[in-house]
């Protein structure tokens, strides 16, 4: 796989429509998929682009299903996102971690479909369905939108009958 964008944006939302971040071009194959993912939001998406939108709205990761944890593995401790004093909070000293869980707002939609490799990227699902109909497509910070997962799940898994259409889109609502 490779991917080859260009062009800027600047608008402000969680989804990754933010200025320009590089997608890098290497070639690899799908090992697995993620249904209905949780999104670990990489900690400079979270420092610099998520952090003024907290300062600004103090709703605005209850609104978009983020939570807030101190920490990493079985031992990080989920926080209310309002006992914290965002206004002290800068990019250079973010200490938290925000995982944004399944759902309908969720940046990473309904499948990820991942490829491990040492840029940490992936293809994933959108909940922006809207950004497919745009000529300039460089929205995300490094990852790859998929404008029909379901399809490409399909295509995929077709060698194994236990996961027919059905099966996914039944394990997504689960």
């Amino acid at each position: 796989m490779s991917s080859n964008r260009g062009g800027r944006n600047s608008s402000k939302d969680y989804s990754g429509r933010r200025p320009y971040r590089s997608t890098p071009v290497f070639s690899d194959r799908v090992s697995y998929l993620v249904l209905s993912p949780y999104w670990h939001v990489p900690p400079s998406i979270a420092s610099k682009d998520m952090l003024p939108l907290i300062q600004k709205e103090p709703d605005y990761l209850d609104k978009q299903g983020i939570k807030v944890f101190i920490g990493w593995g079985a031992e990080a401790k989920e926080l209310d996102s309002k006992s914290i004093d965002w206004s002290k909070v800068t990019p250079k000293n973010f200490p938290y971690r925000l995982r944004q869980d399944p759902g309908p707002k969720n940046a990473l939609g309904q499948v990820k479909f991942m490829f491990p490799n040492k840029f940490n990227t992936h293809f994933h699902d959108t909940p922006a369905r809207e950004l497919f109909q745009r000529a300039a497509r460089g929205f995300i910070s490094g990852c790859i939108r998929i404008e029909k997962p379901i399809e490409l799940s399909e295509y995929l898994l077709k060698g194994d009958p236990k996961w027919g259409r059905e099966n996914v889109l039944g394990a997504i609502a689960k």
